[in-house]
């Protein structure tokens, strides 16, 4: 049974914010979306509208990233859902929020906080009947690349492996990115970008 046809199983109503472009778009054909949030700047930043409009959801996936706002929303919708455990938040993360990685320190910063919201909802709260992930993948592809990213469809297994996971199963961290040797890809990027 391929991604589509599982999500049609199981009947999930899903929401997912930032679908205008990359991993979030390519999300939103494999999935039944009930909800989506195409442009972040404006939208992301409404987190109590946004709840309203999601909590009716099965599952959300808090992919658009404005700031610590994504980490922001996970509280909030944590807070509408924390008592049910029919319900499933996957943060889409950065391999820049582990230590010492990424020289983009707000970005990394900010990803990290949605990494540590996890772990403090996931092991710290004990009204938690929800499931929380976070997926922190290392580059992803985007038009141009010509340096070793994830493709969007290996992105998606990942998120089909949180997504379909039993019931007893809860991922709270998760980490994927290319094989490639991390330094040589940065000097890489560091070169393209100088060009």
């Amino acid at each position: 049974m391929n991604t589509i046809q599982n999500a049609k199983a199981n009947n999930m109503k899903l929401a997912i914010t930032g679908t205008s472009s990359g991993l979030g778009k390519f999300l939103k054909t494999c999935y039944e979306v009930i909800y989506e949030v195409v442009e972040p700047s404006s939208r992301i930043q409404q987190v109590n509208e946004l709840v309203e409009e999601i909590k009716d959801c099965d599952v959300f996936i808090n992919n658009a990233h404005d700031g610590f706002c994504q980490t922001e929303l996970l509280y909030a919708i944590f807070e509408e859902w924390k008592h049910d455990e029919s319900k499933m938040i996957i943060n889409i993360g950065s391999r820049a929020a582990k230590p010492n990685i990424s020289k983009g320190y707000l970005y990394a910063a900010q990803k990290a906080s949605l990494s540590h919201l996890t772990d403090n909802l996931v092991y710290n709260n004990p009204d938690k009947k929800c499931r929380i992930s976070t997926i922190d993948f290392g580059m992803l592809e985007r038009k141009g690349n010509s340096i070793p990213v994830l493709e969007h469809v290996d992105a998606s297994m990942y998120v089909d492996t949180i997504l379909f996971a039993p019931d007893h199963v809860e991922i709270p961290n998760l980490t994927a990115h290319h094989r490639a040797n991390y330094t040589e890809v940065q000097k890489e990027k560091e070169r393209i970008n100088r060009e």
